[in-house]
């Protein structure tokens, strides 16, 4: 069996937790995060357009919400691919603390 190598400058970590995006109130779920973005499956019908940049609130079991600017890469039938914006880094740092510990 061959195996995959990882390409990502940043590593995924599989999560499973609440997102909403913040302009249009539309609820979805992260499913990995690394320290550059994240996959974020979609719950509805509402499909945003590649290339946009939407706030992200990302929302944890502790009711405290970071919300940061993302750049939909990839959209997907169920899921989006999302770039988080530059200069956001203590927000990632929080968003990675609380998510991956």
């Amino acid at each position: 069996m061959d195996t995959l190598v990882e390409l990502r400058q940043h590593p995924r970590e599989e999560v499973f937790s609440a997102v909403m995006f913040a302009s249009d109130e539309h609820n979805a779920m992260a499913l990995d995060l690394s320290a550059g973005g994240a996959r974020v499956g979609l719950l509805d019908e509402w499909r945003p357009s590649c290339g946009s940049v939407l706030p992200v609130s990302f929302l944890s079991d502790t009711d405290q919400a970071i919300q940061l600017m993302c750049r939909v890469t990839r959209v997907a039938v169920d899921h989006v691919g999302m770039a988080f914006e530059p200069e956001q880094d203590e927000g990632i740092r929080r968003l990675l603390a609380l998510a991956l510990h």
